[in-house]
């Protein structure tokens, strides 16, 4: 009954606490990363339905308005690929089929990142081969026939029923001489892999980390926690800001991005953590207990906070934190946890809020949420 009480208080709280939403500076074809599907029907372009209801099916993302018109260029090209092989796209429900996903990624620098996934089935090695050479040359054309800046192309065989790209399974660089491309965030340069986290919506994101720091009220004589820090964006974007940063991580290839990031910015007062941060949370503060502005900034994951990082927080000496929720009904939990009484620790309070678009044409924004305490 407290948890439901408290619940009715936050939602009065975020009514009473009315804030514009930070529109996004464009709106479209704004997407820097797209998974299209690839159906038995030769179809490339996105999903349509749901498995569970067997209703799934792949529509063309060509009047998608969130779709640059160089993916959509590069999708259409590579249906017509598919029409000229012996293989074939991929039917979920069935389990049939081949090649399962186009993924495509870009920067503003005009660089293009590419992965075909294609399902073994029991074809032979020499088919599989047959397969890959035959998406090394869809890669060339796209290079030489239609002038498309093609930094690296991967080719990843994958039998899974799960849709994404997971970095277990191998994934080979069959075209380019780096795995890698390069995006410019607030005057910083960020190295991306394919299996990295970086934001779709890079004009928004700098408006979101623009709010975040004139919310962290940062000094020269604060300490920032970046936590869940993924590449370290957030933490090296404000680094200039504070003395020192800290980020946490639970993914070690992404704290060797950070770390790389930081070297590649020329930036020294970062250091980074992998572990999980209910772990490395305490023995971070305790270094830094003398600090009285230290100031917590978390980006997780859709899910939300595991409620061990929740207890790690109101058990902690954090007096300031600022919570960046992309499904704030998932993460809803964390709110009403980091909140209530509890009899132990003092909890936090709702300051004030502010979604960000970065999803312009859909009903998802980025919610930022300020917590203080005493």
């Amino acid at each position: 009954m407290k948890s439901l009480a408290l619940e009715m208080k936050l939602k009065k709280d975020l009514m009473n606490l009315k804030s514009p939403i930070i529109e996004s500076p464009n709106i479209w074809g704004y997407r820097n990363k797209c998974e299209f599907a690839c159906g038995l029907n030769g179809q490339v372009g996105f999903y349509l339905g749901r498995n569970e209801d067997g209703t799934v099916e792949i529509v063309s993302g060509k009047d998608c308005p969130h779709v640059s018109e160089l993916m959509k260029k590069i999708a259409l090209n590579f249906q017509e690929f598919l029409a000229t092989l012996p293989f074939h796209g991929y039917d979920s429900l069935k389990e049939e089929g081949h090649f399962r996903q186009l993924v495509l990624r870009t920067s503003q620098r005009g660089e293009v990142m590419a992965l075909v996934q294609f399902h073994p089935q029991q074809l032979s090695s020499e088919e599989i081969s047959e397969a890959c050479a035959a998406v090394y040359n869809f890669y060339q054309n796209l290079c030489l026939n239609e002038r498309i800046k093609l930094s690296c192309g991967f080719f990843q065989l994958y039998s899974k029923r799960t849709v994404g790209i997971f970095p277990d399974d191998p994934i080979e660089l069959i075209y380019g001489d780096s795995p890698y491309i390069y995006e410019s965030l607030l005057n910083l340069t960020f190295r991306i892999s394919i299996t990295s986290f970086f934001q779709v919506n890079v004009p928004a994101t700098e408006k979101l980390y623009k709010l975040i720091e004139d919310w962290c009220g940062l000094s020269e004589s604060s300490v920032l926690l970046d936590i869940c820090c993924g590449t370290g964006t957030i933490g090296l974007s404000l680094s200039s800001k504070v003395p020192k940063v800290i980020g946490l991580e639970l993914v070690q290839s992404a704290v060797n991005d950070a770390n790389f990031n930081a070297s590649l910015n020329g930036i020294n007062n970062v250091e980074f953590f992998c572990g999980h941060a209910e772990a490395t949370l305490p023995r971070v503060l305790d270094k830094y207990a003398s600090v009285s502005d230290c100031v917590g900034v978390v980006d997780p994951p859709r899910a939300g906070l595991h409620p061990s990082l929740i207890r790690a927080f109101r058990k902690s000496s954090l007096k300031k934190l600022i919570y960046v929720s992309c499904d704030y009904k998932q993460a809803k939990s964390n709110f009403i946890n980091l909140c209530k009484e509890d009899g132990g620790a003092p909890p936090f309070e709702l300051k004030k809020y502010c979604a960000v678009d970065l999803f312009p044409h859909t009903h998802h924004t980025e919610l930022v949420l300020l917590f203080e305490r005493n």
